[in-house]
Formats: structure tokens, C-alpha cells, sequence
């Protein structure tokens, strides 16, 4: 095996499942290569100190080599971030969770998602260290998959809601948050799931 033969990507581990004594297969998906399924065995893609690096809500940089297998083989995993901080609270637990298995049945092997990719990094941030209301984070992450997919209305003549579907956007790949209540963001949350259950999205249940 060469240099070439290897690709090297950012990956969001979603869900880990243990098989074996020391070995898993984690799932999750990347910026350009959509949706993509690992098989870690013994300490393959074990980080410096012997612990793996694929651990649920984690951030890594993957280098692997592709097959056509619906379990790719890891060459090498370093960490960029850890968001596993999301479990000390549960309702933001409970979105990271609904996050990941929209992403996992939405997002399709192959499909690029660059703009979702970094939205949802950010929501996981902003979920572990508390900050923002959770129906605000999942409604950012939500209005850039549907602009990403070609799914989100497009507001034509109501150029105040689309000034306000711009900054929503913003705010969900990193930018500042409108200065809205709570219930605002239940409101608008709940009009995107709307929007989404016209499409061919499959959505979790809340």
C-alpha cells in the first residue's frame, strides 16, 4: 500500500458499536464523502496512548483506504475535537443523539455534505459547552441541510424572511445568534420540521 492509495478526511464518529472483545465499528460521516462506516479491530486507530479515538460525538482527521466494502479499513485516526461533553446534560444528550440519526439516515455514502459537515461540528460544540437553546442549534443545523439539498423554500418577495433565514444560516455555521426567545425558536424549529416532513427526509421521532 502507497501514500496514494489512502484518503484522508475529517469524520464525525455518530454511532459506535462494540463486536468482539476490542473490536467496533463506528459510523458517522465526512465534509466530501458522505455517510462512512469503519471496522476498528484490537488497537487499529488507536490514538498515542493506546485509546481509540472513535468515540461517540468525537471529531477526527481519518486516513483510510477505500473499498467498495460497506466497512472501510482505517490506516490512521488523529482526534481534532471531543463534544462527548453533551452527555452531562440530558436534553442536550437527547439532540445530539436526534442529530446523528438524522445525518446517519439521511446523508448518503458518497454524497457531499460540506456545509452540514461544519454545521453539525458546530451544533456539537455549542451542545457541549451549553451555549444557545437546543431548539436554536437544531434549527440552524436543520435550515442548512435543506439549503444544502435544495429543500428550503425560497421566500420570494419577503425579503424580511429571507434577511432572517440568512442570519439563521450564518449562526449555524458559526456566526452570531439573533436575539430571540425560546419560544421563537420552538416556533421556528417547529416550522422546519414541517417543511421537512414534505420532502423525502426521514426524521427521527422527538
Amino acid at each position: 500500500m502507497t501514500e496514494s492509495d489512502t484518503i484522508e478526511t475529517e469524520f464525525l464518529v455518530l454511532r459506535v458499536t462494540q463486536y468482539g472483545e476490542n473490536s467496533l465499528i463506528a459510523a458517522g460521516f465526512t465534509p466530501e464523502l458522505g455517510k462512512l462506516s469503519f471496522a476498528i479491530h484490537g488497537g487499529k486507530g488507536s490514538g498515542r496512548r493506546g485509546v481509540t479515538p472513535f468515540r461517540l460525538f468525537c471529531h477526527l482527521k481519518v486516513k483510510y483506504v477505500p473499498s467498495s466494502r460497506e466497512l472501510q479499513k482505517c490506516v490512521s485516526a488523529e482526534l481534532v475535537d471531543d463534544f462527548s461533553a453533551v452527555s452531562h446534560d440530558y436534553e442536550r444528550y437527547s439532540c445530539a443523539c436526534w442529530l446523528s440519526q438524522f445525518s446517519l439516515t439521511n446523508v448518503l455514502p458518497g454524497m457531499p455534505t460540506e456545509y452540514y459537515f461544519r454545521a453539525v461540528s458546530v451544533a456539537f460544540s455549542r451542545l457541549a459547552k451549553t451555549v444557545l437553546p437546543v431548539p436554536a442549534i437544531l434549527t440552524g443545523v436543520l435550515l442548512v441541510y435543506m439549503q444544502e439539498n435544495g429543500m428550503l423554500p425560497q421566500m420570494e418577495g419577503d425579503v424580511r424572511r429571507q434577511s432572517q433565514c440568512q442570519l439563521l444560516l450564518q449562526m449555524a455555521l458559526g456566526g452570531d445568534v439573533p436575539a430571540l426567545q425560546k419560544q421563537n425558536w420552538l416556533a421556528i424549529r417547529d416550522w422546519t420540521i414541517g417543511v421537512l416532513r414534505q420532502t423525502d427526509c426521514i426524521l427521527p421521532a422527538f
